[in-house]
């Protein structure tokens, strides 16, 4: 198994650096199938490992603390996705024998946009304006610009009086 996934590998790495803008439409849609399926499939295949590792206690015997933490550390998962992937993975196994038949003989279903002929009208473009906007409201009354007048400085309160001097006769 390790060396079919290995040249599975290979063969995803070659299409990963393959340009897919010069495709035709038909080409770039029976490509996007094929990704999906193989990527359906390596879940499958993903999941069947999950499974054997979770089935012989291989995370126990490595120190972990559960399978979902092993596959936290191993995958860099969180927990709950961890979790998630063990129970998929025992209900496809425990599970009808046909849900794992089920993604290798089902042709993907036409989408109804790709069946559909597609209709292309001409642009139409009106030479005047279907409906004309009013012109902007005033935001208010309107004034001419005026100056604004200056207020006069404020003075410092005035200082009081300097004491006055008592002469020695009055006292």
């Amino acid at each position: 198994m390790v060396e079919e996934l290995a040249r599975a590998d290979d063969a995803i790495s070659a299409c990963v650096h393959a340009p897919a803008w010069p495709l035709p439409e038909h080409d770039l849609i029976a490509a996007l199938d094929a990704a999906h399926r193989l990527q359906q499939r390596l879940a499958a295949v993903t999941l069947t490992l999950i499974r054997e590792v979770d089935g012989r206690g291989t995370a126990r015997t490595q120190g972990a603390s559960s399978t979902a933490v092993w596959l936290r550390e191993r995958l860099r998962l969180t927990v709950p996705a961890a979790r998630r992937l063990i129970d998929l993975a025992t209900a496809l196994d425990t599970g009808n024998p046909g849900i794992r038949e089920a993604p290798h003989h089902r042709p993907p279903a036409p989408s109804p946009r790709a069946t559909r002929p597609r209709l292309r009208l001409p642009r139409l473009r009106p030479s005047t304006p279907l409906v004309r906007r009013p012109p902007h409201p005033p935001l208010g009354r309107w004034r001419p610009h005026q100056p604004r007048q200056r207020r006069p400085a404020l003075r410092p309160p005035p200082s009081p009086p300097a004491p006055q001097r008592l002469d020695r006769a009055t006292r």
